[in-house]
């Protein structure tokens, strides 16, 4: 992978592939993992793609504030507001690092929006039960219904919930 990246360094999917492969290796791979995800050129989509993962993996070792300071500018410049990948995986960070507010706060963000989905209204109620955060979990659960009758996911949650 290291020879297909010195051949092609702007081959995207293949630095990703090496830098994914190198953090796993450990923390003494991680300088250069950074390095891999920022070769991209700034502004475009492969730098966007580069972020997000150097995020999940900093997150994935415990860095959960050197993912939430990755995070944020991809929130804050949403590409397409219609599928907003980023504030969910911020507010799985937040969580993870204990800020709880802060997470709920980004997921009722997500699940409040114009074009939400079935998916983000379940993270938010899912998040609300596992913190026995209840006030509110029944209109969440409610909108989830509306969002994906009978699906499994809905009734997992419903009968969590009684």
């Amino acid at each position: 992978m290291r020879k297909v990246v010195e051949v092609a360094p702007t081959w995207g999917d293949a630095r990703r592939l090496l830098a994914t492969t190198l953090a796993a290796q450990g923390a003494d791979r991680w300088k250069e993992v950074v390095d891999l995800l920022s070769q991209s050129e700034k502004g475009s989509k492969q730098a966007v793609y580069d972020q997000r993962l150097l995020a999940l993996l900093a997150a994935n070792r415990g860095d959960y504030l050197e993912a939430e300071r990755l995070l944020l500018p991809l929130v804050d410049q949403q590409e397409d507001p219609e599928e907003p990948q980023e504030l969910l995986v911020l507010a799985r960070v937040l969580e993870a690092d204990g800020k709880l507010d802060a997470a709920e706060q980004r997921l009722v963000a997500l699940a409040k929006r114009p074009a939400r989905s079935a998916e983000h209204v379940a993270a938010l109620a899912q998040f609300l039960l596992r913190h026995d955060r209840l006030a509110g979990v029944e209109k969440w659960l409610e909108d989830l219904d509306l969002l994906d009758p009978g699906s499994w996911r809905a009734v997992a949650l419903r009968a969590r919930w009684l």
